[in-house]
């Protein structure tokens, strides 16, 4: 692990995010959580902020000696969108902090750290979807709601439960 940071330091970490194709990830849609996993459990990292001409980096300075733990920390970032959580970045091992001073001062050590974003979003599918829903019919006799469906198939992909709701299964 190249990224050592000394107990007395600070620690400025700037992490940034890219698609798959290597252009900016921008946040500005998504609300994000960070944490620093260490020996003493995990950590929510407040008070960060997102900077960069695409608002793909994400930026914050924690504290060394608060954190009052020596050895490995890992990074994880949870991305959200809608309240829903459509991905996680990870970087096990991403500093580990020594006893002594790295540089001989109190200072702020700068760890710049580059990550890929993989979200697919139904609006970014091109082409049209056509989504199949089964018909039903009301037996009369009894009551009860059936579905009618041009095959078996087709029918088995979707069940009413207990509680009335139509459920999807996708096998």
């Amino acid at each position: 692990m190249e990224n050592i940071v000394g107990f007395n330091n600070n620690l400025l970490v700037k992490w940034k995010l890219l698609k798959n194709d290597g252009k900016p990830f921008s946040v500005n849609m998504y609300s994000c959580k960070l944490y620093v996993l260490s020996g003493r459990g995990r950590t929510e990292v407040k008070g960060f902020s997102v900077t960069g001409l695409d608002s793909n980096i994400v930026s914050w300075e924690m504290n060394i000696p608060q954190m009052r733990f020596l050895g490995s920390c890992s990074l994880s970032m949870s991305i959200y969108r809608r309240g829903r959580q459509v991905a996680t970045v990870e970087r096990r091992d991403a500093f580990r902090v020594i006893s002594g001073n790295v540089r001989h001062c109190d200072c702020v050590q700068t760890l710049e750290l580059s990550d890929f974003v993989n979200i697919l979003h139904p609006e970014e599918i091109p082409g049209t979807v056509n989504v199949i829903f089964p018909t039903f019919e009301i037996d009369e006799t009894d009551m009860h709601l059936h579905m009618k469906g041009s095959t078996e198939q087709y029918n088995s992909n979707f069940e009413i439960g207990d509680d009335g709701h139509l459920r999807y299964i996708n096998d």
